[in-house]
């Protein structure tokens, strides 16, 4: 429901505050007005929105992490080896691909997001083994989303998106 989306949203914005160290990059799905959000994160400190069109790919390579609502842009993360934080969505078709495939963290709660935050920020016991168990979940996931999707049109997108260097010689 919307509401369950501005509510996680909501726990987002209250999370930031608490982390003078931590600079978010809000970028608005691309069908989504940028107004919708700005209020929520207006009086928000080390919060910046973004464009729709800033491009994701510039984003990723200087983002420690990614927060969405398991949009295909985790699939980019993923590939980009940064640790996606799904926020629970009732009702997304899409977060059983991620869930199953445990290859995100996924927040369902405030306490959650807090958890991901200071996992991502080092301030977690244990945070270089987490990020690396979802580094590792992560790829791994690719790898079998890839050979379940063989020979489909997604799986090429995906191999172009894990093997930049194939865009040269690949037509799509």
């Amino acid at each position: 429901s919307a509401e369950a989306r501005i509510d996680m949203i909501r726990a987002l914005v209250s999370a930031v505050p608490k982390r003078p160290d931590l600079e978010l990059l809000v970028k608005p799905h691309p069908i989504e007005a940028p107004e919708s959000i700005l209020d929520l994160f207006a009086a928000t400190p080390n919060v910046t929105i973004l464009s729709r069109e800033t491009n994701l790919k510039h984003l990723l390579e200087d983002a420690d992490a990614l927060v969405t609502f398991f949009s295909g842009s985790a699939f980019d993360a993923l590939a980009s080896g940064k640790p996606v934080l799904n926020l629970a969505f009732p009702n997304s078709y899409r977060d059983r691909v991620f869930i199953e495939g445990g290859s995100t963290f996924v927040a369902e709660n405030g306490a959650d997001v807090e958890k991901f935050l200071d996992i991502i920020q080092g301030l977690e016991e244990n945070a270089g083994s987490a990020l690396s168990e979802l580094r590792t979940a992560g790829y791994n996931f690719l790898d079998s989303w890839f050979e379940f999707r063989q020979g489909n049109p997604s799986a090429r997108i995906l191999d172009l998106i894990i093997n930049p260097m194939n865009r040269e010689r690949d037509v799509l």
